[in-house]
This record gives C-alpha cells, structure tokens and sequence, in this order.
C-alpha cells in the first residue's frame, strides 16, 4: 500500500463518511483501490464499516472516521 494514497485516503474520510465509490473520486482512484485502501483502516480500528440503504439497488458500505 503507497503511503501517499494511505494518507489522501484518510484526508478525505476525516472530512465525511464515505462510500468507497465516493472515496475513489475524492481521491482520484479506482473504487477497487479505495476499498482496500477503505478495508484496512477498517481493520485496523481507525474507520468504521455500516450499512447506507438508500433507494433501489444494493446498500452500499459507508465507512466513517473513529
């Protein structure tokens, strides 16, 4: 993981929650990347993973600054 992607990545989550398709384009990068980037502050206790039901189609995973 590139600790200058890392680090937008939390910038930009410290601001709002976000999904990881908003973090992409926040940050600049694909919604695969924001995920993991995303999946391991998650893991790590530094974000919080929840549920965002909103109209039709799949809920999405928003993720929130701790």
């Amino acid at each position: 993981m590139s600790a200058e992607t890392m680090a937008a990545v939390v910038a930009a989550l410290r601001d709002a929650a976000l999904s990881a398709t908003e973090a992409a384009e926040a940050v600049g990068t694909s919604r695969v990347t924001a995920r993991r980037y995303l999946g391991q502050l998650a893991d790590s206790g530094q974000a919080e993973r929840h549920p965002r039901y909103g109209g039709s189609g799949r809920p999405e995973v928003e993720y929130r600054w701790v």
